[in-house]
């Protein structure tokens, strides 16, 4: 067997994650790789960190990760990964490799300057294969074979969900199934699909969904499927009721099913086993193929039996008491004459019922229209209210529309005379900023040394984050003084409380001391009198 005829065109690089029929070099497919995004992430040019590398790659091999020995890289997290599950992605005009969890990281990672030699001027010279074997990326232990020997790779509970995966659970309805998501897992786990890749719009469930699970006509209107018996199913939208509360009539469960390509599975079938254009009915609730054609099972007539008993029991009973009263009305003589002169009656009154009946269906059918027609109207006049409050709303929101864009295109004109005459002013103090903790540097500014020197726009964003703290601190502040204020005030009532004294009046004090000296000294009261 060649090299070609060994792999197919869909089967997958072991190390580059390329198609066979796309692969830059497919002599050298699989173990032997030579793409060169694959190289330059194994061979660590992109500058990444060495011991960061292999500190990283001792955490997973703690954490149980299985992809803890491969030998590429996330330049951003350290992380081993994957190469089918990175992406490029250039900073400064240099390409690095980046993983989906920091996909918003921007700033440039931390690399290893290149080692100059001082004597001859040039670069450090390339390793070779066998060198690069013996000083590898990975740890110096030996990889141990953890499934076949050891504990099975449990992940962490703590740790946090891809975004794209919480968006996938809150669009999930009350009865979507494990199958209605963004894309197909089982794709992902086997690297044909990144979550790069991953779309924001829900694919129901083709089977068990009610969503999904659809009939489309030559017309192309879609219609539910009945999904009564499904084990996996929890609604059937055709019939709106709960799969576990199901009372439908035997007819639903009864389905035709074809076996062109396939090997019939029918018992009592002609051509059980083979490769036949036949057809047969299922009942979908015991599981069983029908030789006749729409006819309930064996267990389904075991349902029905019992009703039909109930049915015939009744039917006898009342067939017992008609019996019963004609052989009661043939004994007394009085009693014929009766029944003779009540017989004429009773036609009359049966006409006359049957023409007041259908006088009373129509007036009942009269009122119902009637009726209708009411309704109809009530619905029309709050659809009319309905339409004018939202012509209303939205000649309000046109007219707020017209507002903004006004104060967008006078804001626009300033930022544009702004800007012209920030290009006219020059700088005399230059803002510089170290590069270990510069934020607000862009292409614009230049590099001198370890430092940035800022540009006029990178200097007023500073100045204006700069701003906005200040203002923050002094919100804080005043929100902290009325609260000090507040407290104060309430301080100042009580010690007002406390210092107020009890006043009397004078006359009643003195009325008071009268009465007490009439009580305990009356000698003294008749001399002052005399």
């Amino acid at each position: 067997m060649t090299f070609q005829e060994r792999f197919k065109k869909e089967d997958l690089c072991h190390r580059c994650g390329v198609e066979f029929g796309s692969h830059p070099n497919p002599a050298k497919f699989s173990r032997e790789c030579d793409n060169p995004r694959y190289l330059r992430n194994r061979d660590r040019k992109c500058r990444c960190d060495k011991t960061s590398l292999i500190n990283m790659s001792l955490r997973q091999k703690e954490e149980r990760d299985p992809n803890w020995s491969i030998n590429t890289h996330c330049c951003f997290c350290k992380k081993v990964t994957k190469i089918f599950h990175l992406r490029t992605k250039k900073i400064n005009e240099e390409e690095f490799e980046q993983c989906y969890n920091c996909k918003d990281k921007t700033q440039v990672p931390k690399t290893e300057e290149p080692i100059i030699n001082k004597l001859k001027g040039r670069r450090e010279r390339t390793e070779s294969d066998q060198e690069r074997k013996r000083t590898r990326l990975t740890p110096e232990r030996e990889v141990v074979n953890n499934y076949a020997n050891g504990p099975v790779w449990k992940p962490i509970k703590n740790k946090e969900e891809p975004s794209w995966q919480k968006e996938e659970q809150k669009k999930k309805e009350r009865w979507c199934t494990e199958r209605c998501q963004f894309m197909d897992h089982k794709q992902l786990s086997k690297g044909r699909i990144t979550y790069f890749n991953a779309d924001t719009r829900m694919v129901h469930d083709d089977v068990n969904c009610p969503l999904g699970a659809l009939d489309y006509s030559y017309e192309g209107r879609s219609q539910p499927r009945c999904l009564c018996f499904n084990r996996k199913a929890k609604y059937c939208q055709q019939h709106q009721h709960e799969t576990e509360k199901c009372n439908c009539p035997i007819e639903s469960r009864i389905v035709e099913r074809n076996f062109g390509g396939s090997r019939c599975p029918a018992l009592n079938c002609p051509y059980e086993g083979k490769y036949q254009h036949c057809s047969h009915n299922y009942c979908k609730k015991h599981r069983i193929y029908i030789m006749g054609y729409k006819q309930p099972c064996k267990e389904c007539q075991k349902e029905i039996i019992p009703e039909l008993k109930e049915e015939s029991y009744e039917n006898e009973i009342k067939n017992q008491e008609e019996e019963i009263k004609r052989t009661l009305g043939v004994g007394g003589s009085n009693q014929q004459e009766e029944i003779k002169e009540e017989d004429p009656m009773e036609l009359t009154i049966d006409l006359e019922t049957d023409e007041e009946k259908e006088n009373k269906r129509l007036r009942k059918q009269i009122k119902q229209l009637s009726e209708e027609q009411q309704r109809i109207e009530e619905e029309s006049n709050h659809l009319k209210e309905y339409n004018e409050k939202l012509q209303k709303e939205l000649q309000t929101k046109k007219n707020e529309n017209k507002i903004l864009t006004q104060d967008l295109k006078e804001a626009s004109t300033r930022i544009e005379i702004l800007a012209k005459e920030i290009e006219k002013v020059e700088l005399i103090e230059k803002s510089v900023c170290s590069k270990e903790v510069s934020i607000f540097h862009c292409k614009d500014c230049k590099e001198e040394g370890n430092d940035y020197v800022y540009c006029p726009q990178s200097t007023i964003n500073m100045y204006k984050a700069l701003y906005f703290n200040e203002e923050a601190m002094r919100k804080e502040k005043e929100e902290e003084i009325k609260e000090y204020q507040g407290l104060f005030e309430t301080y100042q009532k009580q010690e007002e409380e406390r210092n107020e004294e009890p006043t009397f009046d004078e006359e009643v004090f003195n009325q008071i001391l009268a009465e007490l000296d009439i009580t305990y000294n009356p000698e003294k009261v008749e001399l002052n009198e005399q």
